[in-house]
């Protein structure tokens, strides 16, 4: 019986130069079945184990975008710090005397330019250069407070009619802008420092026809003045 042959290997040499001991390798079948789980076992010990790589990939992000406004949409009419029936010296147009034209002071040291007992035709609002949602004739007026008037007050006292004076800077801006954000049934006036102070603006009416009471007081007179203002020629006789 021919001796069994032993076949020993180590991993670490090439596999053409393993080493066959004790006797000679044949080369059946046999003897490659006995190599074979050696290769095995030298394959999955020898080769270091493989760590995945992950790649991160950080894509910009961009920042939002506001959306444009949309087309058409109206920006004319919006009437900036709109105080009905407040006005400041930062309001008056003028500080000049001579401006007011030759009607005389009432006795709280309060002047319309063009509002008195006589009355002038007033001007239908959409022919008068004015934006106003609603409707009537506007009579343009400035106002104008005397040297030593600190402050003045006016009221409709009878009648249909809304108080409609503007800061200059919103009246002589050239854009569009709404009366309506202005009227008031009572206007408070501060002068600049207690000197000559005018204001621009005047009364809005539903009719063309009306005949008013307006209050007048101020910081010279405290008392209220009633003073009849016509709106429309004769519309008080």
């Amino acid at each position: 019986m021919q001796p069994a042959t032993r076949v020993t290997a180590s991993c670490h040499e090439p596999v053409g130069r393993r080493r066959v001991i004790t006797g000679q390798v044949s080369r059946s079948l046999g003897a490659a079945a006995t190599l074979l789980p050696l290769l095995v076992a030298c394959t999955a010990t020898t080769l270091p184990p493989v760590s995945p790589t992950v790649e991160v990939v950080t894509l910009p992000v961009s920042s939002p975008t506001a959306a444009p406004p949309p087309i058409g949409s109206p920006t004319t009419v919006a009437t900036p710090s709109a105080r009905p029936g407040q006005l400041f010296c930062v309001d008056a147009y003028t500080t000049e005397p001579g401006r007011s034209g030759p009607q005389p002071f009432l006795a709280a040291g309060v002047k319309f330019e063009s509002l008195n007992a006589i009355g002038l035709d007033p001007i239908p609002v959409g022919e008068s250069g004015l934006s106003a949602e609603r409707g009537g004739y506007f009579t343009k007026s400035p106002l104008y407070l005397d040297d030593g008037v600190a402050w003045a007050e006016v009221t409709v006292i009878e009648g249909d009619a809304s108080l409609a004076w503007v800061p200059a800077s919103v009246w002589t801006s050239g854009g569009r802008w709404l009366l309506d954000a202005y009227l008031a049934p009572r206007a408070h006036f501060e002068s600049c420092d207690g000197s000559y102070t005018g204001f621009l603006g005047g009364l809005l009416t539903s009719a063309a026809d009306e005949c008013l009471t307006l209050g007048v007081s101020s910081s010279l007179r405290p008392e209220v003045q009633a003073v009849r203002v016509a709106i429309g020629r004769d519309a008080c006789n």
